[in-house]
């Protein structure tokens, strides 16, 4: 379960990478526009490009480490589900549990 957990957790932030790297192209789009309406060459700034293309690619990377997870998660879940035991153990000087996970 906490490999899903973690999928959706890397999905949530493809999603947010996917809005940084849109934010930075829209303001890239608004620079062009407005240096062509008062100059004759628009203004452009390297470093939005650049950070556009940084959260792009983590977005990729987090989306598809994301639901590689979830699908591992998944996998894990309907394949063990029946087959983990989990038993109260009590001794003299300690008390616990023991996980046992066949497969």
């Amino acid at each position: 379960m906490s490999v899903g957990a973690a999928g959706a957790g890397l999905l949530a932030a493809g999603l947010v990478f996917g809005a940084l790297a849109q934010r930075e192209d829209d303001s890239l789009t608004r620079d062009s526009q407005m240096g062509a309406a008062t100059r004759p060459a628009p203004v452009f700034d390297p470093g939005k490009e650049s950070r556009g293309i940084a959260y792009e690619r983590l977005q990729v990377i987090t989306l598809v480490a994301g639901a590689v997870a979830v699908g591992a998660g998944a996998a894990l879940y309907a394949t063990s589900r029946r087959r983990v035991v989990a038993e109260p153990v009590a001794g003299q000087s300690f008390a616990g549990a023991t996980l046992r996970l066949t497969f």
